[in-house]
């Protein structure tokens, strides 16, 4: 139990991790790292202000969750139009993922 509550704390005292986000003709780019278009699935985006403004992409390895980028100052109808150009939304997608709602609720 103390291992867990220090691994917790640890967690929620670091500053926030940010990333520097791109989309390119070639794909979205993450710091150094490029997702290209045919290895992403679909993307969809959650803005509900002020709750959360997150875009979501689905990649195509069957073992990985979506990769969820936190749009913070972004326009999200903007970045929905950029990307709709290369991929498919997923309009099903109305809703974070549960796990997400409990990382925002728990901060961390």
């Amino acid at each position: 139990m103390l291992l867990f509550a220090g691994i917790i704390f640890m967690h929620s005292t670091r500053e926030p991790m940010y990333l520097n986000i791109g989309v390119s003709d070639k794909g979205v780019i993450l710091n150094e790292k490029i997702f290209t278009y045919d290895t992403i699935e679909s993307f969809w985006v959650i803005d509900e202000p002020p709750l959360t403004k997150h875009l979501f992409l689905k990649t195509d390895s069957s073992f990985s969750q979506p990769l969820s980028i936190h749009l913070a100052e972004q326009d999200a109808e903007e970045v929905r139009a950029t990307l709709a150009k290369f991929l498919q939304e997923d309009i099903t997608q109305k809703e974070e993922p549960v796990s997400d709602i409990l990382w925002r609720l728990l901060k961390l």
